[in-house]
């Protein structure tokens, strides 16, 4: 069913997620990549844990959705999840959340570079440098990683969906 890089996006429950997915104008606020083995492993970026892997279970309780990469992109999964991988433990870069909440709700997400800090993640910024660090872009125009949010990969031509 489920295969390794296959990219989950995930509709949170609250005020502020359903302000997020108003504003991007998508029906999901969260986005992770899938690592299959004995279990189903997502691994994502949250305020909570940073950059850490936990089981798809723990979206159970959430509306959730999983797409998988198209078959000229297949080949780029398991540098993607290296990626992740190899960034697990850094922590969520809330000022970057702040800062594309507050350019989204203004309409200057075009204009302006968020604060970025280096080494540090929010969801989307993670699946997006993972796709890079493997040799691609989810949005044609490349949209800068620190930019990107989850409806840009939503959105992408790069992605159909599997559930």
């Amino acid at each position: 069913m489920y295969k390794t890089g296959d990219i989950i996006f995930v509709k949170n429950k609250g005020w502020l997620f359903n302000n997020i997915r108003d504003l991007t104008d998508s029906d999901f606020d969260h986005v992770g990549i899938l690592s299959v083995g004995d279990t189903i492993m997502v691994i994502d970026a949250t305020p909570l844990a940073g950059v850490a892997m936990r089981p798809i279970e723990c979206f159970r309780n959430n509306e959730y959705k999983v797409y998988r990469l198209k078959a000229p992109y297949q080949s780029f999964a398991d540098k993607m999840i290296d990626y992740c991988e190899n960034n697990m433990g850094r922590s969520y870069d809330f000022i970057q959340a702040l800062c594309l909440y507050v350019m989204i709700a203004f309409k200057m997400k075009t204009t302006l570079d968020p604060v970025d800090i280096r080494n540090a993640f929010v969801c989307s910024e993670l699946i997006s440098q993972a796709a890079e660090y493997a040799g691609f872009y989810f949005v044609d125009n490349k949209i800068a990683t620190d930019r990107i949010t989850p409806a840009d990969i939503l959105y992408s031509n790069k992605l159909y969906e599997v559930d």
